[in-house]
């Protein structure tokens, strides 16, 4: 990227922010809305990696079988976010999702048939590692797509298929669930093989070619791993995803403590599903022209202000507070941090920064709620103390990182990238 990229694009005049709200999806280009589609039936039908721990207690496993299980998945989903990444760069963006998810798939119905403790457990692990590897790739397509002002709104876009179906996969799996089984699991993979046929019909992967030639020119040899801004960069999104994990970890336990009802839990999350969906979508939109250190640095002050403010005390107010400013943070993280890893990524090294992003998130969600639980051990206001130092960190090298160089601006491309997604789009 050319140190004056940042300034390269202004991002035109664009589509008024009212109007991109209520028609964004006619400046979706086909590719990405078929891909938006496909992880919308794919998240749908996606109840192995949430409704695990109720699966595998149904089958008749014991807790520490349980336990053994679930810190397998969330190993191997690590390695599969980094697996992705580098699969892409290889073989396409394309490839890597058809190829990623018609394994999951089948794996998927082979867990629908599988007992045992030592069967199930390279079954599950198998399943994490394909099921996070088309993540990488399907964001590399997305912020290749996107017209260059429009990138955090198309991130935006693609995240609200993936909440929408999360939530209508929850509903499902509650009503079939204490029926059968086998059928919910071949359900998971009934979607997942749709997916699979949707992304078949994705374009074929010239970019990836080009992007291989690239990789291998002077302007492409930058690997991810030797940037370090970007990578001490991750370590903040990790960190926000680490505090985030903390509402299926020390909140429940918090509320618990202070005699709130399990069902409140429920509810709350409900509720900032609910309002992500509504709202995260005309954020983006409405926000897409700031420089980009701005919403990801104000994300990352509610996200751990959210669980800060309980050092208040955890009562009715605070609960309800601190749920509304993380559901808010979540809402300028999400679309902003996709749209950052685009925009800093060399020519050819889409797949990769995408790939080490899901790594940092991946490992913070899977190790958010055991951290918090631990701290809370120590005491039951560490963990509060921790979001907040957390926050003022993440929040210091966000703006640090992003407030100067060419990645000031999440749509900051240089001309050459801009002229060929617009042959990309036509």
């Amino acid at each position: 990227m050319s140190p004056d990229a940042g300034a390269a694009v202004s991002g035109g005049p664009g589509p008024g922010p009212a109007r991109s709200r209520w028609q964004l999806w006619k400046l979706v280009p086909g590719p990405i809305r078929l891909l938006t589609l496909g992880v919308l039936v794919n998240r749908t039908g996606g109840f192995v990696v949430v409704f695990l721990a109720l699966i595998l207690a149904a089958r008749g496993f014991r807790a520490w079988q349980i336990g053994i299980m679930l810190a397998l998945v969330g190993g191997f989903g690590i390695a599969g976010a980094a697996l992705g990444g580098a699969a892409a760069g290889r073989l396409g963006p394309r490839r890597t999702i058809v190829y990623s998810t018609a394994a999951c798939a089948l794996l998927t119905a082979i867990l629908a048939f599988t007992t045992g403790f030592v069967a199930s457990a390279i079954v599950l692990s198998a399943i994490s590692l394909f099921n996070r590897a088309y993540m990488p790739a399907s964001a590399a397509i997305v912020g290749r797509l996107s017209p260059p002002d429009q990138l955090a709104p198309m991130f935006a876009f693609y995240q609200l298929a993936v909440n929408v179906g999360a939530a209508a996969g929850a509903l499902i799996a509650g009503f079939v669930l204490g029926r059968s089984l086998v059928v919910l699991l071949l359900i998971d993979a009934a979607t997942t093989a749709a997916f699979t046929v949707a992304a078949g019909r994705l374009p074929d992967d010239k970019p990836a070619r080009a992007e291989r030639r690239a990789s291998r020119s002077a302007a492409g040899r930058k690997s991810v791993l030797r940037d370090h801004r970007y990578l001490v960069l991750c370590i903040a999104f990790g960190l926000i995803a680490l505090v985030y994990g903390q509402r299926s970890g020390v909140l429940p336990l918090a509320l618990h403590a202070r005699h709130y009802s399990v069902e409140l839990v429920g509810e709350l999350l409900s509720a900032n599903a609910i309002a992500v969906v509504l709202f995260e979508l005309p954020l983006a939109t409405v926000v897409r022209r700031w420089p980009s250190w701005l919403p990801l640095s104000i994300g990352a002050g509610l996200i751990c202000g959210g669980y800060a403010v309980y050092l208040l005390g955890v009562s009715m107010l605070t609960i309800l507070g601190g749920v509304a400013l993380w559901t808010i943070g979540e809402m300028f993280v999400t679309p902003f941090s996709s749209a950052t890893a685009s925009a800093m990524a060399p020519d050819g090294s889409g797949s990769s920064y995408q790939g080490v992003l899901q790594v940092y998130r991946t490992a913070g969600l899977t190790a958010g709620p055991a951290v918090g639980v631990f701290a809370y051990a120590a005491g039951r206001s560490v963990p509060w103390w921790g979001c907040a130092a957390a926050g003022l960190a993440c929040i210091a090298i966000i703006v640090s990182i992003l407030r100067r160089g060419p990645t000031a601006r999440p749509d900051a491309r240089p001309p050459e990238t801009q002229s060929a997604q617009a042959e990309e789009v036509a």
